[in-house]
């Protein structure tokens, strides 16, 4: 399995994205890290995310941009592990990590 970030496991659908934070979606917390999920179906990709960094907490863009690419890194290099929960389990997730 390649460690690849295709654009069909970037999460951009609005509607989507609406519900996860409206309510009905898990999350749990590992500081820095909030993470979000909910189970949908109309995903192409078996796992979709999101990353989000506050302008709160890094005022500077360069910072929050260094921030998100070591995070979709991060998710790059490990994804192959809940890919292969998320295939036993036959299920599809939309995650986002703040």
């Amino acid at each position: 399995m390649a460690n690849t970030l295709r654009k069909s496991e970037r999460l951009d659908k609005k509607k989507v994205i609406e519900k996860m934070f409206a309510g009905g979606s898990h999350s749990f917390s590992i500081f820095p890290l909030r993470v979000v999920y909910l189970q949908v179906e109309e995903l192409e990709a078996t796992a979709s995310i999101l990353v989000s960094v506050s302008k709160r907490r890094f005022k500077r863009a360069v910072k929050r941009n260094r921030v998100k690419r070591q995070i979709r890194e991060a998710y790059r290099v490990n994804k192959h592990k809940l890919l292969s929960v998320l295939a036993e389990k036959q299920c599809r997730l939309a995650i986002a990590f703040i």
